[in-house]
C-alpha cells in the first residue's frame, strides 16, 4: 500500500500509516537505541534546532540498524 511507511531497519516488515514523517523506527527497534541518543534527539526537537535534530536522527537510525544486524554492542 502506498500510504504505509516502512521501518528504517531493513527486512523489518513493520509499517505504519501516514505521510509525514517519511522515516520512522518501529517500537521493537527503538528499544535498541541508547537512551542518550534519544535524549539528544528530544532536546533538539524541543529547541527546534533542525540541523542538530537531523544529526541525532541519523545516529538513532544507525544504532537501530546496527543493533538489528548484530553489529553494535
Amino acid at each position: 500500500m502506498p500510504d504505509r511507511i516502512p521501518c528504517v531497519v531493513p527486512f523489518c516488515g513493520r509499517t505504519r500509516k501516514g505521510s509525514p514523517p517519511s522515516e520512522w523506527i518501529c517500537a521493537d527497534h527503538w528499544r535498541g537505541v541508547p537512551w542518550k541518543n534519544k535524549l539528544v534527539l528530544a532536546r533538539a526537537r524541543r529547541r527546534r534546532d533542525y540541523p542538530a535534530w537531523s544529526l541525532a536522527w541519523a545516529w538513532c537510525k544507525r544504532w537501530a540498524i546496527e543493533r538489528a544486524a548484530g553489529i553494535s554492542r
